[in-house]
């Protein structure tokens, strides 16, 4: 069973590592995936959770691009957008900007329910193999999913995250096993 709280608390803590924040947002801004989709399916994929299956991956990808889409976008944008205008809004401009950014995480953590209530049925996923040949397999289905193609930059900053996620993976090895489930 994948607890919501341990994988909530694991990606915070995943995406405080050096670079690790850095590369999501890249990979966010270029590929349009989710960041909090991403880390999950990399935290489940240590879990021994197993790969998603393509249909799963697909459908995966349509829900959280939508939940992006309609929620998570626009709170981004006024978060954003509140910030341009700190220097008239002064004190009420941080304090909403900090609202704002409190909801954006809450909205994150809804968006990780739903993607653990995807990853519950074993029918959506097949028996955990390894953990790096799952978790590229299952990144290389979310991505087609997306209709996402990495270039080489992004490959390099998947692998980074995954070699920061998956510690007992080197990322050269992580980025052999990504490229043979990308082109899969």
């Amino acid at each position: 069973m994948l607890d919501q709280r341990s994988a909530w608390e694991s990606i915070g803590s995943l995406y405080a590592l050096p670079g690790v924040q850095q590369a999501c947002l890249a990979l966010q801004e270029n590929l349009g995936l989710s960041v909090t989709t991403l880390l999950t399916l990399l935290w489940a994929a240590r879990q021994d959770s197993g790969a998603l299956t393509d249909r799963a991956a697909r459908h995966l990808a349509r829900r959280t691009e939508h939940y992006q889409e309609t929620v998570l976008r626009p709170m981004r944008r006024a978060r954003r957008g509140v910030k341009e205008w700190d220097a008239a809004l002064g004190e009420a401009g941080l304090a909403l900007r900090a609202a704002l950014l409190e909801n954006e995480l809450e909205a994150e953590r809804m968006e990780q329910q739903l993607v653990l209530e995807l990853l519950g049925p074993e029918q959506h996923r097949e028996p955990a193999d390894d953990p790096c040949g799952d978790a590229c397999l299952t990144v290389a289905r979310y991505l087609a999913g997306l209709a996402a193609t990495p270039d080489n930059s992004c490959l390099q900053q998947l692998a980074y995250v995954m070699s920061a996620v998956l510690e007992d993976y080197d990322g050269l090895h992580i980025a052999r096993v990504l490229d043979r489930a990308i082109d899969a």
